[in-house]
């Protein structure tokens, strides 16, 4: 009786924030504009987005779908699935910036409702839910790095989609859920190598310290989700083994994971950077977190095989494992935040009356409407544009029709140009040099057949310190010069 009244006595707009639909709805809605608004015109930085682009483009170009290529040679460091989903994305959208970042995008807007469902799942709390999807849509490293051609929301995808199918299979005593968790472990490592091993270490950790293990290692359909991971997941490695050999491994676990991730020397590795970077770009929430992991925390001391002990692992070893690595970037432990995002759904609906629940609802639903409605319809842009220096210089050359000259490049590291050139110029610099005297040979043997450019970073190539020969800068950026040859004597 008291609950009919206290209905007719909330608006309509107040009943219809209490609606599970209506959360569902406001999640996909919000973040599909949180993800794709004006994606379409900011470039692709020239690093990982544009070296991911192009693996992808030559896949199209060379039909080799195991074997991914960087201009035109074969590139043993990446596993294929984000290069097959994004050639896939250029045969529905074209070859362009926009169908590059899609894949990234529609698994960062997925990611996010499947948090929603994941917590819902465990607390059986609508609130809880929505808090927890609405945390990670809202979450400055989510938005950004969803908006990169890159392999993170795609791996971050995998690995939640593993552990709420390994939830799923234990809570409903569903087994059949151990072959989607086997093939989502399996499409993790296929898109980022040992990384995406993290969802099964993940889940070992939970099934001994939980107790499942006792009965869930007898599972038959568990021991084939095991076996995905090493058949399916682990075929790539197979496949580049066979065709190179010793080649395969020096260059993937020898430098890729071995020197590059855990042995070169870095004096300036800061192992905290990536609770700082939590504490800097989740601020606003980092007070609800932390009462989520309390609240978290007080549950798990009476009974560990509550799978927020299974959440509280995930970030855990995310974070400890990619700490102590000797390679530091932001969005290395982004398939930790929807974990994070989980857990503070978990205490900002433990922390509010139902009252200041729908409260929040209305009040960000208005904000974020006002805010994609201005996004949408002025200039304010999301996200700034990327590498313009690079990417303005490199239209100049397709304007002038310099594709076909020889272009090298002076001081400046091959991928520090490179990426980009070979995305939007479809060839690279014909050499790099870091000496003057090598590069004064060059020319002079090139220069009588061919027109020759040369790429330098503003202040390091002035004029006469290439003797005999006569160059002028045709485009001048910020950061970058191009001269163009003359003759030489």
């Amino acid at each position: 009786m008291n609950t009919e009244i206290n209905n007719k006595q909330k608006t309509l707009f107040e009943l219809l924030c209490e609606s599970e639909k209506f959360h569902l709805l406001f999640i996909i809605i919000f973040s599909v504009f949180m993800l794709f608004s004006k994606s379409w015109d900011n470039g692709l930085a020239n690093y990982d987005d544009a070296i991911y682009a192009e693996k992808a483009k030559e896949i199209l170009l060379s039909n080799s779908w195991w074997t991914m290529h960087m201009h035109n040679n074969p590139a043993l460091d990446n596993p294929p699935f984000y290069m097959w989903i994004t050639a896939l994305s250029f045969k529905i959208w074209g070859i362009n910036d926009y169908a590059a970042r899609f894949p990234s995008q529609a698994f960062g807007v997925l990611t996010i409702v499947l948090v929603y469902f994941f917590a819902k799942e465990v607390f059986k709390d609508k609130w809880a839910g929505l808090f927890s999807a609405a945390s990670l849509m809202t979450s400055y490293l989510w938005i950004c790095y969803s908006r990169h051609c890159m392999l993170d929301t795609t791996l971050s995808f995998f690995c939640t989609l593993a552990l709420f199918s390994l939830c799923k299979a234990i809570k409903n005593n569903n087994h059949k859920f151990f072959i989607l968790w086997g093939m989502s472990i399996s499409f993790c490592i296929l898109t980022k190598s040992v990384l995406g091993f993290f969802p099964f270490i993940i889940s070992w950790f939970y099934l001994i310290i939980s107790g499942h293990i006792k009965y869930i290692w007898k599972s038959p359909l568990f021991i084939l989700g095991c076996l995905e991971v090493f058949i399916l997941g682990c075929s790539w490695y197979y496949h580049q083994y066979f065709l190179f050999r010793e080649q395969f491994i020096s260059v993937h676990f020898g430098w890729l994971i071995l020197e590059r991730g855990l042995t070169k020397a870095n004096p300036k590795v800061n192992y905290f950077s990536y609770l700082q970077d939590l504490l800097i770009y989740y601020l606003p929430l980092i007070p609800v977190f932390l009462y989520g992991l309390y609240k978290a925390f007080s549950i798990i001391k009476k009974e560990k095989n509550n799978f927020i002990t299974l959440f509280c692992i995930w970030i855990f070893l995310v974070f400890l494992v990619m700490s102590l690595m000797k390679t530091h970037s932001r969005w290395y432990v982004l398939s930790a935040y929807p974990a994070i995002s989980i857990i503070t759904g978990y205490g900002l609906a433990n922390l509010l009356s139902n009252t200041h629940k729908i409260l929040l609802v209305k009040t960000t639903t208005i904000i974020l409407s006002l805010f994609i409605l201005i996004l949408n319809t002025t200039p304010i842009n999301i996200e700034k544009q990327k590498d313009t220096d690079l990417r303005n210089m490199i239209a100049f050359m397709k304007t002038e029709n310099l594709q076909n000259n020889i272009i090298i490049g002076y001081n400046i590291g091959f991928p520090d140009i490179n990426c980009a050139i070979g995305w939007y110029m479809n060839r690279t610099t014909d050499k790099i040099f870091k000496e003057n005297t090598e590069m004064e040979k060059f020319i002079k043997e090139k220069i009588s057949k061919n027109k020759v450019f040369i790429i330098a970073y503003k202040g390091s190539l002035t004029d006469g310190q290439l003797k005999n020969i006569i160059y002028k800068p045709v485009y001048n950026s910020n950061k970058y010069i191009l001269y163009k040859v003359l003759n030489s004597g």
